[in-house]
């Protein structure tokens, strides 16, 4: 059964604020400035000696209610903010002797199902007759945004304790709930209370108004703040380490286009490494799909894969006279040699995957080809004499 209202004469308290003609902010970094390309940095920034004022304040007292200290029992208000800024400390109205702790609690929303944002044991003492208990927190809070605070008993405070409460309430931004092991219930109160913040404006270069930022690019991040007759900005410098990836081809060989780094060459079918291969150049000894991990002031990154095909066909001797025509072409091509050369010649074309498409021995004068049911891209065809080796590179339309 819950106790009903008791009735007491109402007192009034208040409480004055105070506020502070200076300000300035620091930036504070959660991490490194310097960071890998992926990674972040979080900025916040500190500040102090901004106005503290009092925000919500509801201090009609005419009647008190009887708390219980029992599991599961707890009470709560919920409040609107007025100021944008810091939220400080939230003063409840109590009465009667109390010398004791609880569990201090303040949520986002109304109610305490939302985003919990600070937890505290505090102590609670008050001698007797009426008290202001106050409770410090920092909370960064929004003007029109709903919040709830609640009080659990714990050890010493009495069964029951008093709250001090206006019967009906009329606090238009939120309401005195008490809550027991059998759900929540709307009092019709509202709590003699009052909250303080510490009313300042955020402004971040990149139009962000938070407390905090994460920087995940190099350049200046700076903030400023905003209170009641003072302003104060603060700037800091952060660096993304990109490592350079490209990679050139000749050949066989690849080459990392970054000099003086750390390097690791792998093959792209399994992602495996090649043992011992962590030169700034890899010649790869069998065609396939070729990466490397390049290493760099402490970062890391890795290439495209590169094709490589042409593992196994001999280089050139010397020039042939031999042609082919059209190219680029739809598909179909001729490989002509002049009268002059009488020997007779093998024809292989390999795709960009390394995969032989075709392949013809004893080649004469000339010879067409008909690629068309192949798609479109860059081959190569290698032709192979009895005197010279030579590599084209066909581009199919």
């Amino acid at each position: 059964m819950k106790a009903k209202p008791i009735l007491f004469t109402a007192v009034f308290i208040i409480i004055s604020f105070y506020s502070q003609s200076q300000c300035s902010v620091n930036i504070v970094t959660q991490g490194s400035t310097t960071f890998c390309s992926g990674d972040s940095v979080i900025l916040s920034a500190v500040a102090s000696g901004a106005s503290v004022a009092i925000d919500q304040s509801q201090l009609n007292y005419n009647a008190g209610t009887s708390a219980r200290n029992l599991p599961g029992y707890s009470i709560w208000q919920s409040f609107t903010t007025g100021m944008t800024g810091t939220l400080t400390q939230i003063n409840i109205g109590m009465f009667t002797n109390i010398n004791g702790v609880g569990l201090f609690e303040v949520f986002q929303g109304t109610g305490t199902t939302g985003i919990l944002l600070s937890s505290q044991t505090a102590s609670i003492f008050c001698s007797g007759g009426n008290c202001m208990i106050p409770f410090y927190v920092n909370i960064p809070v929004s003007s029109g945004m709903d919040y709830t605070f609640s009080f659990t008993p714990g050890n010493g405070i009495p069964d029951p304790y008093g709250v001090q409460a206006e019967n009906p309430g009329t606090y238009s931004g939120g309401y005195f709930a008490i809550v027991d092991p059998s759900g929540t219930y709307n009092t019709g109160f509202d709590m003699v209370f009052q909250t303080y913040v510490n009313e300042i404006s955020y402004l971040w270069s990149n139009n962000s108004t938070d407390t905090s930022i994460i920087a995940s690019a190099s350049g200046t991040y700076s903030v400023t703040i905003t209170t009641p007759g003072c302003t104060s900005s603060d700037n800091t410098n952060v660096s993304e380490i990109i490592v350079n990836t490209s990679v050139s081809v000749a050949g066989t060989t690849l080459t990392a286009d970054l000099p003086m780094a750390t390097y690791q060459w792998i093959n792209c079918n399994g992602n495996t490494s090649i043992a011992g291969e962590s030169n700034q150049s890899y010649t790869a000894t069998t065609n396939g799909n070729y990466a490397v991990i390049i290493t760099t002031n402490g970062c890391s990154d890795t290439s495209n894969c590169y094709n490589i095909a042409t593992v196994g066909i001999n280089k050139i001797k010397y020039a042939t006279d031999l042609s082919i025509f059209p190219n680029p072409s739809e598909g179909k091509f001729s490989i002509t040699k002049s009268e002059k050369q009488s020997a007779s010649f093998d024809v292989k074309i390999i795709n960009v995957l390394g995969e032989i498409i075709y392949s013809n021995a004893k080649q004469n004068l000339s010879t067409e080809i008909d690629l068309t049911k192949e798609p479109s891209g860059i081959y190569f065809i290698y032709i192979i004499s009895d005197n010279s080796n030579r590599t084209f590179k066909l581009m199919k339309e």
